[in-house]
């Protein structure tokens, strides 16, 4: 029988969590979902990049998106992943966190992931999702060169 168990990819802004673990002999099909629309940047690299890659393997692993924010709204994907209804979601931190006061850290940190895994930073943010998503942080994706602007009156 598989056993579910959330695992959550990071992006700078934008996270993807994953509910997965169990046999190897057992097919299993995921559910992926996003917060942002399938045609957002962050949600297409996720789809080109990972979504795709899994799918395009010939394993016992399969992903079926299920929609974006039409289906699910953002605020309500990161609970619905922690009660396992989603298996997989891609969404910035700052969505969920109201569940999960910690998501608001991987976008204040000045170290890099090398430093943060050696200085036990990584095992702390596992810690917290596990704790708070009941999922584990798979890979932490960030695009250099991103620019944000901020406008004031």
């Amino acid at each position: 029988m598989f056993r579910k168990t959330a695992l959550c990819l990071l992006s700078g802004a934008a996270a993807f969590a994953v509910v997965v673990a169990g046999t190897p002999a057992q097919a299993v099909t995921l559910k992926v979902s996003s917060c942002l629309a399938k045609n957002h940047d962050y949600t297409e690299a996720f789809l080109d990049t990972f979504y795709n890659s899994v799918n395009a393997e010939k394993t016992d692993l399969t992903l079926r998106y299920i929609g974006g924010p039409e289906v699910t709204p953002r605020q309500k994907q990161a609970p619905a992943l922690k009660r396992g209804l989603i298996d997989i979601i891609t969404c910035p931190t700052p969505y969920y966190g109201g569940i999960l006061s910690e998501a608001r850290l991987p976008g204040m940190h000045n170290k890099s992931l090398e430093e943060m895994r050696a200085n036990g930073a990584m095992d702390m943010l596992q810690t917290a999702w596990n704790k708070g998503l009941n999922a584990q942080i798979l890979a932490w994706v960030h695009f250099k060169g991103q620019i944000f602007f901020m406008y004031t009156r």
